[in-house]
This record gives structure tokens, sequence and C-alpha cells, in this order.
């Protein structure tokens, strides 16, 4: 089923696909991390009156309280009800702190004559929902039935757009990567780049929820081996008949190496040839029936085929360290104040004068 929550995980998994993942996640789905000068500082960025509806003020800018109530309401609705209480006030801090920094890549932004258009935005929200059979328009339907926001969406991805522009014109030094670089990561990694032996299965599970239930699921495990070894099409019979997720495309688990699978089942897969089916096979979740249907043998690294992905490897990791120092320079030239709801306790002012890295946990 396809749920707006659903969606904006997926939006975040693909994000972090991509080339810029490191960068663009620091936005979306991470909590900040934020290093203040000393204690004085953080006093003089804490003090403010008591402002009817804000939760702080950046550089002069403020921010609403009633976004962050919203943005973090979006969070605990996922909690269990007895849990919401007592993590209304951490959650709505991180939201707030997101939103912060969301503000600051803004202004910096502006200051660096950066924009992104809505266009940018859209395209960049179609290229995440693509893996679904749903049109923009349906998607922004579905956000606002469900009482969500589809603006706030489209701001997030606003600024880790921004973001990356700002680090891409403040860092392009610093992230170049040379030949010798890649050379020796994969001469440093050769074993964990090789590509282990694998195979290709279906398979059929028959669950076993109890001790009871175990010899009926085995009898009709051997009932269903016998009706494929006459003949019958063991994607077709293990659509009707599998307990796994796996039956919807007929037994098909892809492709696996050894360690992904529970031990009887994988000793038994690669024991098989291509085209050759188990006996029924035992294991802690049920009765199995496996199919080989394809192999791959195991391969040495090779420096031609690898290295264009480890230059991204070492750019994005590059990038990554380049975007923690930018976003630090940020936080720390910024004047933010806080309204008293949010204020840092004593102790952390105390961390911050000592120069411990302040870290707002999840």
């Amino acid at each position: 089923m396809f749920t707006i929550e659903g969606s904006v995980l997926k939006i975040r998994k693909n994000l972090e696909r991509k080339k810029m993942k490191l960068i663009k996640s620091l936005l979306i789905v991470t909590l900040l991390t934020v290093t203040f000068a000393s204690a004085e500082e953080a006093d003089k960025q804490s003090e403010t009156k008591d402002l009817s509806g804000v939760a702080a003020i950046v550089n002069g800018e403020k921010i609403g309280m009633e976004k962050v109530d919203s943005l973090a309401e979006m969070t605990l609705s996922r909690y269990p009800k007895q849990m919401r209480e007592s993590q209304a006030t951490k959650i709505k801090k991180r939201v707030l702190d997101t939103i912060i920094f969301g503000e600051l890549v803004s202004q910096k932004a502006e200051e660096m004559g950066i924009s992104v258009s809505d266009e940018r935005c859209e395209k960049e929200v179609k290229d995440m929902i693509s893996s679904k059979d749903i049109t923009l328009e349906q998607y922004k339907k579905m956000i606002k039935d469900a009482g969500k926001d589809y603006g706030e969406l489209l701001d997030q991805v606003r600024r880790s757009l921004e973001f990356e522009k700002i680090i891409n014109k403040l860092s392009s030094d610093d992230v170049k990567v040379s030949d010798k670089d890649v050379k020796e990561y994969f001469d440093s990694n050769k074993e964990k780049l090789a590509s282990p032996k694998q195979v290709k299965a279906s398979h059929i599970l028959i669950k076993t929820e109890s001790k009871e239930d175990q010899q009926a699921a085995k009898e009709k495990a051997e009932e269903l081996l016998k009706k494929i070894n006459d003949g019958g099409d063991f994607a077709a019979i293990a659509k009707e008949n599998s307990d796994c997720p796996s039956s919807e495309r007929g037994g098909d688990l892809g492709f696996f190496s050894r360690g992904r699978m529970v031990g009887a089942f994988e000793d038994a897969a690669f024991n098989l040839e291509v085209g050759e089916v188990s006996d029924v096979v035992k294991t802690k979740f049920g009765y199995h029936i496996i199919l080989v249907t394809d192999k791959k043998e195991a391969k040495e690294a090779v420096f031609e085929d690898q290295k264009e992905k480890i230059r991204e490897q070492l750019v994005n990791q590059k990038m990554g360290k380049a975007a923690d120092k930018i976003r630090e320079n940020m936080m720390q030239a910024a004047t933010i104040r806080y309204s008293d709801v949010f204020k840092p306790e004593e102790k952390e002012a105390k961390k911050q004068s000592e120069g411990t890295e302040l870290k707002i946990e999840e």
C-alpha cells in the first residue's frame, strides 16, 4: 500500500543512493551536530525575549512555533502513544535545528547569488517517486488528502539543492580525487571489491508457526514438490501456495551470496545445479522447496571495472567532510536566539565552552 510516510522514507532512500547522498541527507534525514565556540556565545544565542509563537530567531528571521509543531507532529505520529509525550521536546528541538540550518542555507544561497527554481525542485521530486506508478499531480493530491504540506517537502528539496551548490562553489578544490588516490584505494581493498560466488533462486515456503503444525506443513511441502517433479510450473505453484512475500514474483529471490540466507537454505541452494529443484528443506521459518535458476562464479576485482565507482565514493567522502566544515562555519557565524522552550541547558553550555561537540541525540 502506498502511503505518504512510506513514500517520504522511499524518497530519503533514493536521495541517499545519488552521488550527493552525503550532502542532501544533512538537511532531510540527519540530525544537526552543532559546535559553538564558547559558553558566552551559547548564552548570547539563547537570549531572547518571550516572543509569543516564535521558536527561534536566525540572523533576524523568525521561525514560528507553529511550523515546528506541525513538522514534529509528523514524526511523533509514528511513535507509540505512550512514548509521544516523553519524546515531544526532543523531537521538536531536532526539528527546530533542521529548520534553522535550512534557513541558514537559504540566507547563504541568497548571499552567494544561488537559486533553485520550482521546476528543478519538482524534477527532483519526480525522480524520487519514479519507482512508483504515480504522477506528480497524484502525489500532490495524496499529500493534501493526508493533511500534509507538499510545500514543506519542496522547501526541503530546495534547501538541499542549494546546499549542494554552496558546497560545490566553496570546496571545488578540496574534493578532487587523483588517479593515484583511486589506484591506492583499489590496491588496499581488492578482496572487498571482488565478487563472491552467487546463485539466483526461487523458492516456495510453507510456514510453521508452532510445533503442532510442523507435520501438516511438511506434508503440504512434499505434496507441492511432487506436483513440481511431475511437471508443474514452479512459479505458478509458488504464487498460489508460498507464504513468502516473494510469492508475488513466482518465488524469485534474485541473486545472493553466502551469508545472506539461513544455513540449511543456503547450503541446499549452492549445492544445486541450474534448473535443479531441491528436496524439502527445513529451516526455522518452515519448509522450503528451492529452484536454482542461474549462477555467477566468484570474480576478482578488475581495476578498470571499479575505478569510476571508487572515484565517486572517494569524492562523496571528501564532499561529506567539506559539508561538515561548511555547516559548522555557518552555524558559528550565525546569531541564533532560541525561545525559552528551547534554551540549551546550563550543562550543555558548559560542554560548549570546553570545546565539546554538542550532538542532539535521537
